[in-house]
């Protein structure tokens, strides 16, 4: 049985799942008016943006969803690091919510 024919795990399924939905975004964002003319800040936050609701678009959708993304985002590049535990003060810092 070659890969092509061989049943995806349900794991493989979500893996599957989640590059194509981050694939469709960003096939659809030459589509924005005015794109190239974005900044650095916005591409970047566009393309987290749609790494989140790809993961989990019921969890990380819209600016609340983003928030949340982010702050596991942060979690997530300080594991291996001596800031595990700060991550939750460090986010605040980043990303005040006054």
């Amino acid at each position: 049985m070659n890969n092509k024919t061989k049943k995806l795990t349900k794991e493989q399924q979500r893996v599957k799942r989640i590059i194509d939905s981050l694939t469709k975004y960003m096939e659809t964002y030459t589509n924005q008016r005015g794109y190239l003319y974005y900044s650095d800040e916005t591409i970047i936050n566009d393309v987290l943006y749609g790494l989140g609701i790809a993961l989990n678009r019921k969890e990380y959708e819209w600016s609340s969803g983003f928030a949340k993304f982010k702050q596991k985002l942060i979690k997530h590049l300080f594991t291996k690091t001596n800031f595990t535990n700060r991550a939750e003060e460090i986010y605040n810092l980043l990303f005040p919510t006054e």
